[in-house]
């Protein structure tokens, strides 16, 4: 599918390589509503990370200094008020499988189960600003969780 003036279009098997200028008129479109005002996309992107591309960052805040905790826990919050519904997503180093979760109604998140080791990080959700960075996970860190505060998107 392709999206072509504010509305999703089929293409046929075998026509992506061949599609040129002229030919837009075979497609059929796609959808249920030939009145939409945007094409959204249904199927999620990945980064060279394995990370989720959101269609609404603006912005993805690098942290520059390693986060080290015992297990993969923590908060998202704005000014102390909890978040709901962020999209948590790690990676341990060296590995290829990402691990996603959402925070509860409280902001809360959790990883059950995640061995030690270092894992690259992704906190994002609409209207927000992205975090990335390190955790370390390590049975001997100081007891605490993770806490990722987001700032609104400008």
């Amino acid at each position: 599918m392709v999206c072509l003036r504010d509305q999703w279009y089929y293409l046929p098997v075998g026509m992506t390589s061949q599609i040129r200028l002229g030919r837009w008129q075979k497609l059929r479109v796609a959808g249920p509503s030939m009145l939409t005002t945007s094409c959204t996309r249904t199927v999620p992107l990945y980064d060279a990370d394995g990370f989720t591309i959101e269609e609404y960052v603006s912005e993805l805040i690098i942290m520059d200094r390693p986060y080290s905790v015992r297990e993969l826990v923590g908060r998202v919050h704005i000014g102390g008020e909890s978040l709901k519904d962020v999209d948590v997503e790690v990676k341990l180093e060296g590995s290829q499988k990402v691990l996603r979760t959402k925070t509860d109604e409280d902001g809360n998140f959790r990883f059950a189960g995640a061995r030690e080791g270092r894992y690259k990080f992704k906190v994002t959700k609409r209207l927000f600003k992205a975090l990335t960075g390190i955790i370390v996970v390590d049975r001997h860190a100081a007891k605490g969780n993770l806490s990722f505060e987001l700032p609104v998107s400008t």
